[in-house]
């Protein structure tokens, strides 16, 4: 028997409070039911940088329809708060009118409840351009950094070099038959394709993974989080993702699981839980970055993959990680700042496990709708006999806390905050890269010495 070790920095005490069902009721409801607060008047003033982004994210999205759905939405609202006034005026004449005089009373109610019907209508229209509007409009992608490459991802820093093997490398699947680390036939009848089983050592190495980064990362300043892995489907939309899309990643539950919120999902990233932590909140002060780590289980469809990219551990539907979170001001200056600092820890560790990598500057199609800027670390694999993501980091820059509403207090009110996540350890990919890098001719695999804290002494070399 063996132990694993973690350790946890010190946290003030935070107070627990119970809320009633009804309570509950009432903040599922106005989590469901915010709007996002979206920039329209900087999308109409800047239509042709917008499009031109659009276009070179490769997204499928109609910014012109949008204006024209806002202004058509603005419209009612004026038609509909004119339409108030004249209710409340009516009604006001209603009340003082000289009831004797049964034609002039007969002719304000008339009006009266034409005027309610009318607003009836009115607000009818607006609920059903409103659906529309920030259906559309949730689908326009974030700025993008002035520096990101357009086509191409530009390779910004290589770490160390490929192992020089005398030998012909084995891949994790043929190291793992070697050793007993994985079942994926077993795997298979239970769930399906791109599941597994981790047996033995894998399992101590997943848990030494865990625990490895966990500490390397609390050790930099962020705060640990143990997150839900099921999220409502807003929360999973205000982060950037589309669970409705028919190319989504996202799993979403039977809708006999549906609560008064709406439809819950399978985390595909501890990203979106710890996004919502923060979701509907307005933060004293933000004077310097908050930055979590958190672990969490993730889950994903990855719908349309095959051949070479799915074998073994590569592509699976669900999987270990730890993730980075941070909040900062609404300062581009600021967020780069710390996109570079999480870069660099992320470096620094995948360093100190011996793996060689390239950190790619990743070009406006492979940013999604989020990101303002994203850069990818892909190690080398040599069973694979090619470079395979491991890590991404992103500044999001004001788009999650928009449709979220995370803000922070200054001297000139509320802003929306900046997020900014990476990944420190996906296990999975993770275990591809240490098996692989670290073999020798026979097979044997010698783990680095820093995961050696995690690993019971004779599970440190698989022989």
């Amino acid at each position: 028997a063996f132990s694993f070790k973690m350790a946890f920095c010190h946290t003030p005490r935070c107070s627990t409070r119970l809320i009633t069902a009804a309570q509950y009721q009432i903040i599922a409801r106005t989590a469901s039911q915010l709007r996002p607060q979206l920039p329209f008047k900087h999308w109409r003033e800047h239509v042709d940088d917008m499009q031109r982004n659009i276009k070179l994210r490769n997204l499928q999205c109609d910014l012109p329809s949008v204006l024209e759905l806002h202004a058509k939405h603005a419209g009612l609202q004026r038609q509909m708060e004119t339409a108030r006034a004249e209710r409340n005026r009516l009604t006001a004449a209603v009340k003082t009118a000289d009831k004797k005089d049964k034609q002039a009373l007969s002719a304000l109610v008339s009006e009266s409840k034409a005027i309610k019907q009318l607003l009836q209508e009115i607000e009818a229209s607006q609920q059903d351009v409103d659906v529309q509007l920030y259906d559309a409009a949730g689908r326009i992608p974030n700025l993008s950094h002035p520096d990101v490459p357009e086509q191409m991802p530009a390779c910004v820093q290589v770490v160390g070099s490929k192992p020089d093997f005398a030998f012909e490398p084995k891949d994790h699947v043929a190291l793992g038959e070697q050793h007993d680390l994985f079942d994926f036939s077993s795997a298979a009848k239970l769930a399906g394709a791109s599941f597994y089983y981790l047996r033995n050592a894998a399992v101590a190495l997943e848990l030494a993974l865990i625990n490895y980064s966990m500490q390397r990362m609390m050790a930099k300043g962020y705060t640990p989080i143990m997150v839900p892995d099921l999220i409502r489907e807003s929360i999973v939309e205000g982060c950037g993702f589309q669970p409705r899309d028919e190319a989504s990643q996202v799993y979403v539950l039977a809708d006999k699981h549906t609560t008064g919120a709406g439809r819950l999902c399978l985390s595909g990233t501890a990203e979106i839980a710890l996004a919502g932590m923060f979701m509907n909140k307005t933060l004293d002060k933000l004077d310097k970055p908050q930055k979590y780590v958190a672990y969490g289980r993730a889950f994903r469809c990855e719908a349309g993959a095959s051949g070479a990219s799915t074998r073994g551990l590569y592509r699976v539907h669900q999987f270990s990680k730890v993730e980075l979170f941070a909040l900062c001001e609404n300062d581009t200056a600021v967020s780069d700042k710390l996109h570079a600092e999480m870069l660099a820890d992320q470096v620094e560790m995948f360093t100190e496990l011996g793996l060689h990598f390239e950190v790619l500057d990743m070009p406006s199609h492979d940013l999604g709708a989020p990101a303002y800027r994203k850069y990818d670390i892909e190690a080398w694999m040599p069973g694979r006999g090619s470079y395979g993501e491991i890590s991404s980091t992103s500044n999001c820059t004001d788009y999650q806390s928009r449709r979220l509403h995370i803000r922070y207090k200054t001297s000139e009110g509320s802003k929306f905050a900046h997020t900014l996540n990476g990944t420190a350890c996906a296990v999975p990919r993770m275990i591809i890269a240490l098996l692989e890098t670290h073999q020798d001719a026979s097979g044997v695999v010698r783990l680095p010495s820093a995961l050696y804290p995690f690993l019971p002494p004779d599970l440190r070399n698989l022989a």
